[in-house]
């Protein structure tokens, strides 16, 4: 049994109003529940220092600290592909 996770972060304005990232959230982890126990994930501020680094705006995921995506559509396609890269999958 494989041991290595992929590490997902979602990225969204956890100091607001839940209506702001709520439909994004529900998108994304309909995408992550397939793939649970491959992946290790946090949801982080994104208005953090953390997020400001890595030039983040707006809700998204960050795969591996440096794969950013802003849309649903994107994780849907590539989270396969990059668990396949992995070796994970």
């Amino acid at each position: 049994m494989q041991n290595k996770k992929l590490n997902i972060d979602i990225y969204v304005p956890i100091n607001e109003c839940g209506c702001m990232y709520d439909k994004f959230m529900e998108r994304i982890f309909n995408i992550l529940m397939d793939y649970m126990k491959y992946i290790n994930f946090e949801t982080k501020d994104i208005n953090s220092e953390e997020a400001k680094e890595l030039g983040l705006r707006g809700n998204c995921v960050v795969v591996e600290g440096n794969k950013i995506f802003t849309n649903s559509f994107e994780l849907k396609n590539q989270l396969p592909k990059i668990l396949k890269e992995k070796k994970i999958l």
